[in-house]
């Protein structure tokens, strides 16, 4: 098994944090708007309007961007630099990319559950850093984003999978004390998670 710790994930996470409150927490801000607004438009998505059709394909985009805006974001922080808010919308030249890459991983989890479930849960974790993967390596193709991230995850799956669960459990618990505790953990979990992405990658070099 690859080493990392996932103590020390969400401890380095937590300094980072402090170090660059500011941009962390209007990023979230911004981030947690566009997700509530999307959210909304998906709610509300019964009119077929040209003018809604249009405006919320715009909106789709906006929210794709800074997604990928977000990793770009955690992964500077990661590697000591010091980005801006503006980060969030500086990368849409990787929109198609991003977009093709969590097509085609969702497609594989989802044929995965349908073969008995396991699979599903086993392709989920071996494949979680191909969208992370086309974001930092701006060069590389979606097939080896794929081959790039069973290789740094391999022998790693089930304290991966501890991860996991531990992230979605901190942002739950904030999504319950009124979305407030969310523009803490959103940004903290995402650096804990950018970190172990680093990690497993040095580990595997």
């Amino acid at each position: 098994m690859k080493k990392f710790s996932i103590r020390f994930a969400f401890v380095r996470a937590w300094d980072h944090f402090e170090s660059n409150l500011r941009v962390l927490i209007v990023a979230t801000l911004v981030f947690l708007a566009v997700t509530v607004e999307a959210a909304m438009r998906k709610d509300a998505g019964t009119s077929l309007s040209p003018s809604f059709i249009l405006f919320s394909i715009a909106f789709f985009i906006l929210y794709v961007i800074i997604r990928i805006g977000w990793i770009k974001l955690a992964l500077k922080i990661e590697k000591g630099e010091k980005p801006a808010v503006e980060e969030l919308f500086r990368h849409g030249d990787l929109f198609f990319r991003f977009i093709l890459t969590g097509i085609a991983y969702s497609f594989l989890c989802f044929v995965g559950l349908i073969l008995f479930i396991i699979p599903g849960f086993y392709f989920a974790l071996k494949y979680q850093f191909a969208t992370v993967l086309v974001v930092d390596k701006e060069g590389i193709s979606m097939m080896d984003a794929f081959k790039e991230s069973a290789r740094i995850t391999k022998r790693s799956l089930l304290k991966l999978l501890i991860l996991l669960v531990v992230i979605v459990l901190l942002n739950a618990i904030a999504a319950k004390l009124y979305y407030i505790g969310l523009i803490i953990t959103i940004p903290v979990t995402t650096l804990a998670y950018i970190y172990v992405y680093r990690t497993l990658q040095h580990h595997g070099e």
